[in-house]
């Protein structure tokens, strides 16, 4: 019988927490399948947890960020947090305690629409033409989601793609 611990994976593109009973995820190879990339790092989320993100996500074209309590600057993409030690018998915190202490945002564009009125005799016409963007950023709201066993052992084996 192989042994498993709790993991937290967020995905802020599935707008998502998931949560990963697992054996794995205790090599950096498997860190990275997890969130994805090729460059991790890592900062303690308390004295307790560790946030495992993309080192080099931070650039032009991205489409989520998020935010960490006490930490300057935003990680992009998934993240991956655990328990500092990587011990099976470790006890986890609440999922809603690890979100209340981050916030992932998204930019969302707005379409500036100018409608013209026209008419003649008893008829009244509506044209509307797209006249430029806006752009803002909203925060996103994470759910949280268990994963069944059968897509954790796929995320671990097949670079991170389990739940597409």
């Amino acid at each position: 019988m192989r042994l498993t611990r709790e993991i937290y994976l967020l995905d802020p593109l599935k707008r998502t927490l998931f949560i990963l009973e697992t054996s794995s995820c205790k090599t950096i190879t498997e860190i990275k399948k997890a969130i994805d990339c090729e460059s991790v790092d890592a900062i303690l989320l308390d004295g307790e947890h560790v946030l495992y993100f993309d080192d080099e996500g931070l650039k032009p074209g991205i489409d989520n960020y998020t935010i960490i309590e006490g930490h300057p600057d935003p990680l992009v993409g998934k993240i991956l947090i655990m328990h500092r030690e990587l011990e099976e018998s470790v006890l986890f915190a609440d999922p809603q305690e690890i979100l209340s202490k981050l916030r992932s945002y998204r930019p969302v564009v707005d379409p500036i629409i100018q409608i013209v009125e026209t008419g003649s005799e008893n008829i009244t016409t509506f044209l509307s033409a797209v006249n430029g963007f806006t752009a803002r950023i909203v925060e996103i709201d994470l759910v949280v989601r268990r994963l069944s066993m059968a897509n954790v052992d796929q995320l671990f084996s097949r670079g991170g793609k389990a739940f597409a």
